[in-house]
């Protein structure tokens, strides 16, 4: 039997909620005796209903091979955020369903999350397995890289464990048959996000394996700051140690455990968050001491308890005004806010005559910057800086 080409849209009540309404299909096909199949079919032009996260595969182009009650896929195209993604394999069923699949799927760089406060981009290289007793099964690896977040990290630990896509790994396929489909895949990416929220700036490492299903993900393992910033107003404190972790005992609410330290003032600050995220312990430190409430005056209000420095008001709108307007800032000198190339430090110290040391630096390549300071000592210093070593 040779089917002409036929317009999806004339299909379009038996598609279901996987596939759009759009595109072509053509066979070439023969019945033969017991139901067997022989024969060739093709499409053009294909594109799948929206897929949370990802959002829709489109441009999907192929031809699927018939032989017995086997099938292969000779070719096979597509696009997912503009990047290519290819696809090949077979499979096999019976009057049961089917009995046997065994297809990859690959991608390079596509975006996998594209979204006003997430751009998440990986490599994916996935294969499909059936046996015909159990659902088809997801394995492989997704490696991330070239990722933004500009969220309020905050916004990430508000939770709710009883919806699958507003807790770890926040995603979730209801739809069927796609939503009994196994997972099995190892997630890593070195340093593969960056932050740029309006009180944390920084990059992010993961190792993560994703298990159950896609209507119920989950995701065990742990998510790590390799480097950042905490900031505050009038102050700012670096991250030494920061980690997120998702156990098998509960894995859709993390444990996290985080340390900061910086001089502000001339104060030595660290803070401390530990425990569940929904309900952490959060503490504070200071040498010389000071109380949890005068550590965050300082911070937040600049009200330097030691009297060696006070803000006017007018300074502290500044301040306030430099915090909440750095974006636009990049914005005005051509900078793209991703990079962080432009470093700008000021109340590390406070100097014997009452002055606050600042620092300007400016990184020109990844291992070579350019800076300028005011010290302690009241002494003008500037220079090149080498980094010989990055962990």
């Amino acid at each position: 039997v040779a089917l002409p080409t036929i317009e999806m849209a004339a299909l379009a009540p038996m598609l279901g909620n996987s596939l759009s309404p759009a595109g072509q299909a053509a066979a070439h096909l023969r019945l033969l005796e017991g139901g067997i199949l022989d024969g060739y079919a093709t499409v053009t032009n294909l594109a799948t209903r929206p897929i949370e996260p990802m959002g829709s595969v489109r441009d999907i182009e192929g031809r699927i091979e018939f032989h017995d009650r086997r099938a292969e896929i000779s070719s096979f195209r597509a696009s997912l955020g503009g990047q290519p993604v290819r696809a090949g394999g077979t499979f096999a069923w019976n009057a049961g369903g089917l009995t046997n699949a065994n297809v990859f799927l690959q991608a390079t760089n596509i975006s996998l999350v594209r979204s006003v406060d997430l751009f998440l981009r990986g490599d994916l290289d996935l294969r499909i397995t059936a046996d015909g007793r159990t659902p088809p099964k997801i394995s492989g690896e997704v490696a991330l890289n070239d990722s933004l977040l500009f969220q309020d990290i905050g916004n990430l630990v508000k939770l709710d464990l009883k919806q699958p896509e507003q807790r770890p790994p926040f995603f979730s396929v209801p739809e069927p048959p796609l939503a009994r489909w196994g997972l099995d895949v190892r997630v890593r990416g070195k340093e593969f996000l960056r932050v740029l929220s309006p009180v944390f700036r920084g990059s992010v490492s993961t190792g993560l394996q994703l298990t159950g299903t896609l209507k119920e993900p989950a995701a065990l393992g742990d998510v790590s700051i390799e480097k950042g910033q905490i900031l505050f107003p009038f102050g700012s404190l670096d991250v030494t140690r920061g980690a997120v972790q998702l156990t098998r005992q509960n894995p859709h609410l993390p444990r996290v455990d985080f340390r900061g330290q910086g001089m502000n003032f001339g104060y030595n600050i660290s803070v401390e968050v530990t425990g569940n995220s929904d309900s952490p312990n959060i503490i504070f430190n200071s040498v010389p001491s000071l109380s949890t409430r005068e550590i965050m005056l300082m911070l937040t209000a600049g009200e330097i308890p030691s009297g060696a420095y006070s803000y006017t008001d007018v300074d502290k709108a500044s301040k306030l005004g430099y915090f909440l307007g750095k974006e636009f800032i990049n914005q005005l000198l051509g900078l793209d806010p991703g990079e962080d190339k432009l470093l700008f430090r000021t109340g590390e110290y406070v100097t014997d005559d009452g002055q606050l040391t600042y620092r300007i630096e400016y990184r020109l390549i990844d291992w070579l910057s350019v800076f300028g300071e005011y010290t302690r000592f009241r002494d003008y210093n500037g220079g090149l800086k080498f980094n010989l070593y990055s962990r």
